[in-house]
């Protein structure tokens, strides 16, 4: 018997907490480890029918329409996210099917954020013969990047989160990949 929330083997049902999480096998050591709030939404989610069999707990099934359109997907974009872990950083990627034409406009998204990085390089090369000016200029870098970054953020299709889940931003896709998964 395999465990739904973190994908290890059992040899038997003794292993499991049923009550838990109705509809879902989950040991009794993920039970154990869980806070009340991610109980709640394991409940609260094992009402959304059953996602289909052999797939391990980080693996999603995605509608086959764009995430951000709804359009025909014909393409995939890579979304990520970074944790830092004290002396190691772990990364979260997924890709997601997108159009064509959305996929260009994450495209575009990305040249904001290096354009936002050039901006401030520009400005310190321009200020450097004025007193603070290379300072001047590398904080300018920095901001246009942060700036830059926030607004790549803010326009990804879908957002990963420590947890492993994944939301999108259409409702209408986020709806359909919840039932799917």
């Amino acid at each position: 018997m395999t465990c739904d929330k973190c994908g290890r083997d059992y040899p038997s049902q003794y292993y499991f907490d049923f009550k838990a999480v109705p509809g879902m096998q989950i040991c009794t050591a993920c039970v154990e480890a869980m806070s009340v709030q991610e109980l709640a939404l394991l409940r609260e989610r094992s009402r959304i029918p059953k996602r289909p069999t052999g797939l391990r707990p980080n693996e999603f099934v995605f509608p086959e329409k764009c995430c951000s359109c709804l359009g025909p997907a014909e393409t995939k974009i890579v979304v990520s996210l970074s944790q830092n872990l004290g002396t190691t950083i772990k990364t979260l990627s997924v890709q997601v099917p997108v159009c064509r034409k959305c996929a260009k406009q994450g495209k575009i998204v990305g040249y904001f954020f290096a354009g936002g990085i050039a901006l401030g390089a520009v400005i310190g090369l321009l200020t450097s013969g004025i007193p603070g000016g290379l300072v001047g200029g590398f904080l300018g870098a920095i901001a246009g990047a942060l700036v830059s970054l926030m607004v790549t953020k803010m326009t990804e299709p879908a957002s990963i989160y420590r947890d492993g889940s994944i939301s999108f931003r259409n409702p209408k896709y986020d709806a359909l990949f919840r039932a799917a998964n």
